[in-house]
């Protein structure tokens, strides 16, 4: 959908929106419609905003997911994950070879 349908749909929601508070909260004319024009003003802010960040409306960023890319560095995480994984243990073993030694040690003195 175009971005100007959605600032024509926001801002007409704003305008009856604004309408009905303005009809419902106040009894002077000119408070009407100064907070109606307010309400509607708000919203099409608003939608601008959201359109800013959220909606490509050019459509020139297209984003392509590299599936292989990603699955080729994934790859590369998990075995050198495994790496460390198994140094880590080597280190744990040696420690723990370490201490039941200096424990059998401390036993024999």
């Amino acid at each position: 959908m175009k971005a100007e349908r959605f600032i024509y749909f926001f801002t007409v929601s704003g305008f009856f929106i604004g309408l009905s508070f303005s009809v419902l909260n106040f009894r002077t004319a000119e408070d009407i419609f100064i907070y109606t024009l307010e309400i509607t003003l708000f919203f099409y802010l608003f939608i601008h905003l959201i359109l800013v960040y959220f909606v490509d409306s050019e459509g020139k960023i297209k984003r392509v997911f590299h599936k292989d890319y990603y699955e080729k560095n994934i790859d590369d995480y998990i075995h050198e994950i495994e790496e460390r994984e198994s140094k880590i243990n080597s280190i744990i073993q040696d420690i723990e070879t370490k201490n039941s030694n200096l424990k059998q040690e401390a036993g024999n003195s």
